[in-house]
């Protein structure tokens, strides 16, 4: 019986080592807009700077690439300036790396930026 105890640890043991080693899940939608604030877009000759999560209408994941420890999301957004209520389309490609375990934010290559009304 002794013996069954140390398999049984040795077993715990190594379902937590594995679970734990095996990183975390691949950013979500929220996870993207939370990452995205304080962050810049520009294009036809003006800036968008994320400063909260209302400013997004609209968040579409279009598709993604995975090689490694990099993704990168095709994403559509509709944007809304709070102050002047006005509207803005951006197309973006969003790009993670996994550092450490985590999925962290290392680039935004805008492919879109445009005032819509």
């Amino acid at each position: 019986m002794n013996l069954k105890k140390k398999l049984l640890a040795l077993f715990l043991i190594l379902c937590i080592t594995l679970v734990g080693c095996g990183g975390s899940a691949e950013p979500n939608v929220e996870q993207m807009k939370a990452d995205l604030i304080g962050h810049n877009l520009s294009g036809e000759g003006s800036r968008w700077t994320f400063a909260a999560l209302s400013e997004f209408e609209h968040f579409d994941i279009r598709s993604q690439q995975e090689q490694g420890d990099v993704i990168e999301y095709d994403v559509s957004m509709r944007l809304v300036d709070l102050a002047s209520d006005t509207h803005y389309l951006a197309d973006v490609l969003i790009v993670y790396k996994q550092v450490d375990g985590r999925w962290e934010l290392t680039s935004i290559v805008t492919k879109l930026y445009k005032y819509l009304y």
